[in-house]
């Protein structure tokens, strides 16, 4: 390995700063020391997902991340939301202003939506309740308990 590949960026007391590292070799390095395995396609696609929360995060909460480094957060967040889909990640970052319209969410209260978001797959039909012939309504509905009377 060339040298100048090998050198770690430190600071003057010659420890590594965070700082210097970009987020996205953060997330590789995280992922290439992880037991499992994900292709490449995979690692970059939720690579993109962090990074777009982060940005999508910054530029809706002004204070969010001010003077803090972004590459040690990304890495926590990632680990934590690796578990879901790159599809809920996104569904949950659109809903996040209305759930928390003051200040940004902590990961926690992130997961939370992540894990809320009702995603279907591709391909799966939504199951809905059965239709009575007397009324034309859902049978759940009040209109069908009205007119048929159960």
């Amino acid at each position: 390995m060339p040298a100048h590949l090998s050198k770690k960026p430190t600071n003057e007391d010659g420890k590594v700063s965070l700082s210097q590292i970009d987020p996205n070799q953060a997330i590789t390095r995280q992922r290439e020391k992880s037991p499992r395995c994900p292709s490449d396609a995979k690692i970059a696609e939720e690579k993109n997902a962090i990074v777009d929360l982060f940005t999508m995060l910054k530029l809706s909460y002004p204070h969010f991340m001010k003077d803090q480094e972004m590459a040690p957060a990304m890495r926590l967040w990632h680990q934590h939301l690796a578990s879901f889909d790159v599809e809920r990640i996104k569904s949950a970052a659109m809903t996040v202003i209305d759930h928390h319209p003051t200040f940004a969410p902590t990961v926690g209260e992130f997961k939370k939506l992540v894990a809320a978001s009702r995603i279907r797959p591709a391909g799966l039909a939504l199951e809905l309740a059965p239709i009575c012939p007397g009324c034309r309504s859902t049978r759940n509905s009040q209109r069908h308990k009205d007119e048929c009377g159960s």
